[in-house]
């Protein structure tokens, strides 16, 4: 007679397909919850193979309901259990799987592992791998920002797909975003109405197939970016008609997704001007993402609740969600750098528990060598995670750093917040390089004019902060206006003929509320007000 343990054991395919099945139908959860209880009963049973299927559909459940630390722990397990097992076709998925999640946390190792993956997969000669790891590739690329690198692997992957006779939604997916991504940059009105007019129309192509596959995580996702692109162009109708949709997709949304659907949701009834419905969408949106610390849609959900609170006359209430913006702004980018801390750890951690179990007779030498590599590979990722690469300056991490350093000596300080005024219509008219010279340009003025002990660091886009250690805000509006000054009356001609630019101003002082991101927010909407009251101008009171 068959023990219990066996029948668990010949199971196991059965259930791993239906697993996968799962996930495939728009039941991603489910399908994790399955996939992990078959994992803990390989490690059980130290049954390698079923440890290596389960941790590949676990990596592929977590890309698709966004857990990216643990995708990326499953990733690295199922590739070295490939590896392993000498099955170089599945080492090339797992792969794929591991540069997206890679790509999703920031990991610049992402690029690396999608043309290891790729590389792999074409020497292999499966057509399945190649797609998946082309369009990895493509994922990697344009969560990096670089949508015209990108395009053309999606496209490669889809033109495969279709010559084999198996077009997978998902690679439309990619495609569409990238296109939108490459169209957001363009200079031209036309040139980016055209762009996403494409990616439109593959998104509906994704939609159709998804639809008859059965697919209804993808078919969330299509009808959520539909409605995304829509707004994107103007078009609030289409959107407010496509979002119905979402409600009768297979399967069960996942969280994620269910957060995009409200955002996308209030968005839309905002553009029509329609706010006060824009508000209860944007609110449940604003109260799930919270809940599960989903900080990617809860950072310009912010800021959309401030801006429908402001349409409707009810400031309080917009400054309160401005400041939400802000602290949700910052705690994004300290969590995400946390992360890749966390990860970046393990990885090293598991590399030298290997070193050590087969090379314990060259101990001490492997010892140094791993010590002064990662002494050099700490000095760099402290270097690169404080500075920002355009101009050079500080970046908003270091800035996190300094307030610190001021929490613990609680000495005084001000901040200012410098914002470029009409940057979009320099981009616009003059082109990205250009923008590119000016912001630098800026940098350099904000550098100059800066005492010894000031900060000046570039906060995000055309944004820059100066921190003022020991000073008063009398003292520091007088420096930021001469600061301003000194931008205004630059000669810009030098850069491009035609060319000018100026620098709006809010400024706070410590002594003005009880925490740092409190100041942020503050001096951030004297900002807005200084750019609202006709710009190039320093504001220091509300």
């Amino acid at each position: 007679m068959k023990t219990v343990l066996q029948l668990d054991l010949a199971e196991a395919p059965d259930r791993l397909t239906l697993a996968r099945t799962h996930a495939r139908r728009g039941l991603p959860a489910r399908a994790y919850a399955m996939a992990l209880d078959l994992h803990h009963q390989a490690l059980r049973n130290a049954d390698e193979l079923l440890l290596a299927e389960s941790a590949d559909c676990l990596a592929e459940c977590c890309i698709m309901t966004a857990q990216y630390e643990p995708g990326i722990r499953f990733a690295r397990s199922a590739r070295a259990l490939w590896q392993a097992r000498g099955h170089a076709v599945r080492q090339a998925g797992a792969s794929s799987r591991l540069a997206f999640l890679l790509s999703a946390i920031g990991e610049q190792e992402a690029l690396a592992e999608a043309e290891a993956a790729l590389t792999l997969a074409e020497q292999t000669g499966d057509p399945v791998e190649v797609i998946r790891a082309l369009d990895a590739t493509s994922v990697v690329l344009n969560l990096f920002k670089q949508p015209d690198r990108a395009i053309p692997f999606s496209e490669r992957a889809v033109r495969l797909s279709r010559a084999e006779g198996f077009p997978v939604p998902w690679v439309l997916i990619n495609l569409a975003e990238a296109k939108v991504q490459e169209s957001l940059l363009s200079s031209s009105e036309g040139v980016r109405a055209a762009g996403i007019g494409q990616a439109l129309e593959v998104t509906r192509e994704a939609l159709a197939l998804a639809r008859a596959r059965g697919d209804g995580w993808v078919e969330r996702l299509a009808v959520n970016n539909i409605a995304e692109y829509s707004l994107h162009v103007g078009d609030a109708a289409t959107a407010e008609a496509i979002l119905p949709e979402y409600d009768g997709a297979a399967g069960e949304p996942t969280d994620r997704c269910r957060i995009h659907h409200l955002w996308i949701r209030g968005r839309t009834l905002a553009a029509q001007g329609r706010a006060d419905q824009a508000l209860a969408p944007l609110l449940a949106c604003r109260r799930l993402a919270t809940a599960l610390g989903e900080l990617e849609t809860l950072t310009p959900c912010h800021l959309d609740i401030a801006n429908s609170y402001a349409a409707l006359g009810d400031f309080e209430r917009a400054l309160a969600a401005h400041r939400a913006f802000h602290e949700s702004y910052v705690r994004q980018a300290s969590e995400a750098a946390q992360r890749r801390a966390r990860i970046y750890a393990l990885q090293r951690e598991a590399e030298a528990w290997r070193a050590a179990a087969t090379e314990a007779e060259l101990r001490a030498a492997t010892l140094a060598e791993t010590n002064e590599m990662l002494s050099r590979e700490a000095e760099r990722l402290t270097r690169t995670s404080l500075e920002d690469p355009l101009t050079g300056l500080p970046n908003r991490r270091r800035l996190d750093v300094a307030f610190l350093d001021l929490l613990t000596t609680k000495a005084p300080f001000v901040l200012a917040m410098i914002d470029v005024d009409h940057f979009k219509q320099v981009n616009d008219r003059f082109s990205h390089p250009v923008g590119d010279a000016v912001l630098r340009t800026i940098a350099d003025l904000l550098a100059a004019g800066a005492r010894h002990d000031d900060l000046v660091v570039r906060y995000g886009g055309e944004e820059f902060a100066l921190l003022m250690r020991d000073s008063d805000l009398t003292t520091a509006v007088r420096a930021c206006d001469r600061l301003r000054a000194s931008v205004q009356g630059y000669d810009w001609s030098t850069l491009c003929p035609g060319l000018e630019a100026t620098i709006s101003i809010g400024v706070a002082a410590s002594n003005e509320d009880g925490s740092h991101d409190a100041i942020v927010a503050l001096a951030d909407f004297r900002l807005y007000r200084a750019k609202q009251t006709g710009r190039n101008r320093v504001i220091a009171a509300t």
